[in-house]
């Protein structure tokens, strides 16, 4: 990360300290940015969509969940009456008096009682009321202004409940707004503590049992699914209350209430992603990821009676997962790894991440919801602006190592270029050249398992068999990356029979490399095999640097398709790829069409070969596998019988396997 400059002590520990001040700054600047992104709107609705799939899938113990039963009017129960609206009164005056017969501790209502019906009906009710020996809370309804108030945590002054007089004198009245977040329209706060207007659930409460009142303005309402169905509360339909038993109602908060697709008393949840069936007729036409108003009351009343509470991440509550990611973002840059090694470690950590906060949540029985985005923008902004400060201030750096070490020549091309040396000045000229690309297979995880002390001599061992072969059949070593190998052939000299020179070099290089891959395995050191890729054609060659550095390097499409068929040696299972404008026919080298292959930045597909010795595929095996691929598109069932015999006799055979596998693909 470090570049010193000057050679005393001093000048080193001013540029250390330099660096080390830029550190701090980049990711203090990122922390701070990543506090804000949180604070964005989509960003917040995305936390929420992030805690609410927690939220879905655990379901938490709960002594008070047991505390409070719902009886839900439901369809089966209203299928006798002419009307379902009003509820007839009738109907509720028999299920109240049955629960009060039970032992029910506070029965709640949650039906409005805010229009006259039949008149005796309302007397039933009125004297099932006054009767009961449980106290029974009654809902109101507020008014959309009130609740606009309500919600916005606003004075709502006296609420007037819409319940008719003869109701008013004979219960408690309690207002039912549900308040939903103004970013995602979802249930999951309530308004407690406010003395001029109560709500029905903290109505309920106080009824129940004498609770601390606390201070707050709101109850971050603690949601759970039911270990077999969407909520945990047992409900039943009213229409069996004359069957329920005793033990069930006795001592229990009791609610009333309508739940039926056709009522509209359904508000979304943090429960919106469980797949849990609701535990309540007709399941195929309620709503799946809402709940009804009586079940959100239930939540409510449950995280009063028990003191948890839900969440609501505030900025304070980011900066500590921000912290965090900041500093594992800036760590992870400092391993100074590849890019794509990098990426994967990003990857890894949020992937890593999301499962720690989900298996905190469950290990603390969902009182720990750890927040995802603020982790998330901080380890991915430090760690984007780490990564381009100190790849800014290494590039001269990169550049000086590059002019040391990006050209090896034999003695013999030294001497030529000594003799010429125009060669190598500040020009460029096409010409046609053969282009060899090597890499390691495997060499990141080498990297990343191997000490340092080993890695390298191993490394160079090979590189220097590699580069002894490339100076042999006369090509110039272009560069060096990592483990790879990039080797020219006619340039910066020309060269007679180029093509030639490249493929007898790649097949001398897979000679020379499985040899020292067996000599280092026999350490015990995993070294894995070498894919080369070679293309022929134009291309720009010359020095692209400056007067007092240069860079003699080659660019076109015929260079980087020497890459891209090196790299697709992993997908059709050989070591060599070559073009087919590199071909050179010797009786020492055999080659099999891979197929026209399309190839990114090329516009026509590329013909593609596999180049092997001769001794080690005899002319018979070339045949068969050339009459087989000639079935290909003609008759694609004989052609893959044909490969099918061809794989029984060579199972080893990565080409065979290749294209059999495409024909049965389709």
């Amino acid at each position: 990360m470090i570049a010193f400059q000057g050679d005393t002590p001093r000048g080193k520990v001013l540029r250390l300290d330099r660096s080390f001040q830029r550190l701090i700054i980049i990711t203090l600047i990122g922390a701070v940015i990543a506090t804000l992104v949180t604070r964005l709107s989509p960003v917040r609705v995305f936390e929420n969509f992030l805690a609410d799939i927690r939220v879905s899938h655990h379901s938490i113990p709960s002594d008070q969940l047991d505390q409070i039963v719902l009886i839900a009017i439901d369809d089966t129960t209203l299928a006798d009456f002419a009307y379902t609206s009003p509820i007839n009164r009738n109907l509720l005056a028999s299920v109240v008096q049955r629960l009060d017969k039970l032992g029910a501790s506070v029965i709640g209502v949650d039906v409005l009682l805010d229009r006259a019906s039949d008149p005796s009906a309302d007397q039933a009710l009125e004297s099932a009321i006054s009767q009961a020996n449980a106290p029974v809370i009654l809902v109101s309804n507020p008014g959309r202004s009130a609740i606009g108030a309500i919600c916005d945590d606003q004075p709502a002054g006296t609420l007037q409940p819409d319940t008719l007089d003869r109701y008013v004198e004979v219960a408690t009245i309690g207002h039912g707004a549900l308040c939903l977040d103004s970013l995602d329209d979802v249930a999951r706060r309530a308004p407690v503590n406010r003395a001029s207007a109560p709500s029905f659930a903290e109505t309920i409460t106080n009824a129940y049992s004498a609770t601390e009142p606390g201070t707050a303005a709101w109850l971050n309402i603690p949601f759970q699914p039911g270990e077999e169905a969407l909520w945990p509360f047992r409900t039943f339909s009213a229409s069996m209350i004359d069957v329920l038993p005793a033990s069930w109602i006795e001592g229990r908060i009791v609610l009333i209430g309508r739940i039926s697709p056709y009522s509209g008393d359904f508000v979304s949840t943090p429960l919106r992603f469980s797949t849990q069936p609701v535990p309540v007729e007709p399941k195929a036409l309620l709503p799946q990821a809402e709940l009804p108003g009586l079940v959100v009351h239930a939540f409510t009343i449950s995280a009063m009676l028990d003191g948890r509470r839900g969440h609501h991440l505030t900025v304070w509550g980011q900066i500590p997962y921000v912290v965090l990611g900041a500093l594992l973002g800036a760590g992870l840059v400092l391993l100074r790894l590849r890019l794509m090694v990098t990426l994967g470690g990003l990857a890894v950590l949020l992937v890593a991440y999301w499962w720690l906060v989900f298996a905190l949540f469950n290990a603390t029985s969902g009182a720990w919801l750890p927040p995802f985005t603020g982790f998330a923008s901080a380890l991915l902004i430090v760690s984007g602006g780490l990564f381009a400060a100190l790849e800014r201030e290494e590039r001269d750096k990169r550049r000086f190592v590059q002019e040391g070490f990006s050209h090896f020549l034999s003695k013999k091309r030294v001497e030529e270029i000594i003799q010429s040396p125009s060669i190598l000045t500040l020009s460029a000229e096409e010409r046609e050249m053969t282009f060899l690309f090597t890499d390691l297979e495997g060499f990141t995880t080498l990297v990343d398992t191997m000490e340092p002390t080993q890695l390298a001599p191993t490394l160079n061992g090979y590189l220097d068999k590699i580069i002894d072969v490339v100076a042999r059949h006369d090509g110039t070593v272009d560069k060096i990356v990592g483990d790879a190998v990039h080797a020219m052939f006619s340039a910066p000299l020309e060269v007679p029979e180029h093509r030639l020179k490249a493929v007898q070099c790649a097949l001398d290089i897979l000679d020379v490399s499985n040899a020292y891959q067996a000599q280092v395995r026999a350490q015990g050191v995993d070294f894995g095999r070498t894919r080369i890729g070679i293309s022929c054609g134009k291309a720009l060659v010359g020095n692209f640097g400056s007067s007092r550095r240069f860079d003699y390097t080659a660019h076109g499409s015929t260079v980087n398709l020497a890459a891209r068929l090196e790299a697709a040696n992993k997908s059709f299972g050989t070591s060599i790829c070559v073009s087919e404008s590199a071909l050179a026919d010797h009786p020492s080298i055999a080659y099999r069409i891979i197929g026209d292959i399309p190839v990114r930045g090329i516009v026509e597909p590329v013909r593609v070969f596999e180049a092997l010795r001769a001794a080690q595929c005899p002319p018979e095996v070339v045949q068969r596998y050339a009459d087989a691929y000639a079935l290909l598109d003609t008759d694609p069932e004989t052609a893959a019988a044909q490969f099918r015999r061809l794989q029984r006799d060579h199972p080893d055979d990565g080409l065979i396997a290749y294209q059999l596998a495409s024909v049965e693909d389709g």
